[in-house]
């Protein structure tokens, strides 16, 4: 019987955790904080068109995006498993032109889902 308690201790810790506000109020918009105990990320480009399809892992951010600029005749889907490392969403916001807001969506867990347009 403990051990039922102690386990749903520890998930209703994790929950809150996971959902629980990492930006200290008053911080400008567009900020995006890691958890410490973010799990490194795991890189994975899908590139496909209608005669083709290539499921490839990287170790850095730079060449998948590079393959990405190089093979424009293809589509692609970038998949990124993990916030661990703040530099690797840095790069992509710069070199896919993705605005900090939006950056800060992604990053934050708490965060429910929502589609916005933008021009």
């Amino acid at each position: 019987m403990a051990s039922k308690r102690r386990i749903k201790r520890l998930v209703r810790q994790r929950i809150s955790n996971t959902f629980e506000k990492k930006i200290p109020p008053g911080s400008s918009p567009g900020q995006f904080t890691i958890p410490e105990d973010a799990s490194k990320p795991k890189i994975r480009l899908y590139s496909y068109n209608s005669d083709f399809i290539e499921e490839k892992e990287y170790q850095n951010i730079t060449a998948a995006i590079d393959k990405i600029h190089n093979e424009q005749e293809r589509c692609h889907w970038l998949e990124i498993k993990g916030f661990g490392d703040r530099t690797l969403f840095e790069t992509v916001c710069i070199r896919f032109n993705i605005h900090p807001l939006e950056m800060e969506d992604v990053t934050n867990l708490y965060q429910r889902p929502k589609q916005e347009e933008h021009a």
